[in-house]
């Protein structure tokens, strides 16, 4: 979805995906009819309701960085997502085909930063190429780029409020997420993992679909971002509706990097350095130059030694006002 770029993929690689993630075909209600009636690697399967158990916390706040495929595209895309609950900030950045997309969100000023850049190159030395840069309205934003995107919640009095981290992911509270089975499968990267299953009613995309979570453990060392559990594959199949439109939805997330709760910086919110952005808002248009004004303006006169020290104090020169 990072690009209108569509294919047919191969049956052997459809058959390959269906039996790598383990697709379970035994939903009820609305998601019943995606299911594939393939046997998934798993370990022996045991009882929906005798074997749940509570679901992983993912965080109030989070950095992911993953893989991220559509069934029917033809070209990957690796993408971030930062997320600051605390300071209501949050960041999507995509990389496909030498060209870094990203949204930038302010749910405090209600405003996205949202630009296009083609990515330096491989000597590292050449700074990235600007394309586009706009800013936009939060609530009425849509990206000309990607169809990832944080959602406009309504909550309080802003226009568009914060969500969380479960409704951005999709995961966790308010969806019926239940432990599934173990897993080991290339599509976990043969890490030892728990799946969670759950049958998505999705407001934001107007979509119905199957999500599923596998979350990588029992490890004998962290992983390189520090976590001890964390998802290592998400996968989600369905359909959504966009101006009264059927679309599939069908997507893969293979991810390297999660952190819950992260120190955050404020250099992982802005648009890159000399990167200049045209206003598209009203909310914070500068204001124009008043028709009357005045202002003061002193002069002083100082002396610098040979090493650059003020030599003496400061000597008033004059006073003006205009």
């Amino acid at each position: 979805m990072i690009m209108h770029m569509r294919c047919v993929a191969s049956f052997l690689m459809a058959m390959a995906t269906f039996h790598a993630n383990a697709l379970i075909y035994d939903f009820d209600g609305e998601c019943k009819k995606f299911g594939f009636p393939f046997l998934a690697w798993t370990q022996p399967r045991s009882e929906w309701w005798s074997s749940w158990s509570s679901i992983p916390h993912l965080g109030h706040s989070y950095i992911l960085k993953y893989e991220y495929q559509e069934f029917f595209a033809n070209q990957p895309a690796w993408v971030e997502e930062y997320f600051d609950a605390q300071k209501k900030r949050a960041k999507i950045m995509a990389v496909s085909l030498g060209v870094e997309f990203a949204d930038i969100y302010d749910y405090k000023l209600q405003r996205v930063m949202s630009y296009k850049a083609r990515k330096p190159s491989a000597s590292g030395s050449d700074l990235k190429t600007q394309v586009e840069c706009g800013i936009y309205d939060l609530k009425t934003f849509k990206s000309k780029y990607l169809h990832l995107r944080f959602p406009c919640v309504k909550k309080y009095k802003n226009p568009c409020d914060m969500p969380t981290a479960n409704e951005v992911l999709r995961y966790g509270t308010p969806h019926s997420y239940k432990y599934k089975n173990e897993v080991i499968s290339p599509a976990t990267r043969n890490i030892k993992s728990k799946l969670y299953t759950a049958c998505i009613k999705d407001t934001f995309i107007d979509g119905t679909y199957e999500s599923y979570y596998y979350w990588g453990e029992d490890l004998s060392f962290r992983f390189p971002s520090g976590e001890e559990k964390m998802p290592v594959h998400v996968e989600q199949k369905g359909e959504y509706y966009e101006n009264n439109t059927r679309h599939e939805h069908y997507i893969f997330k293979n991810i390297p990097w999660y952190q819950k709760d992260p120190k955050f910086s404020d250099d992982m919110f802005q648009v890159p350095q000399s990167m200049h952005c045209r206003s598209y808002t009203d909310l914070h248009a500068i204001p124009e130059m008043p028709n009357s004004f005045s202002f003061s303006q002193e002069e002083f006169e100082f002396t610098l030694n040979a090493t650059g020290f003020l030599d003496g104090g400061f000597s008033p020169l004059s006073f003006k006002q205009f």
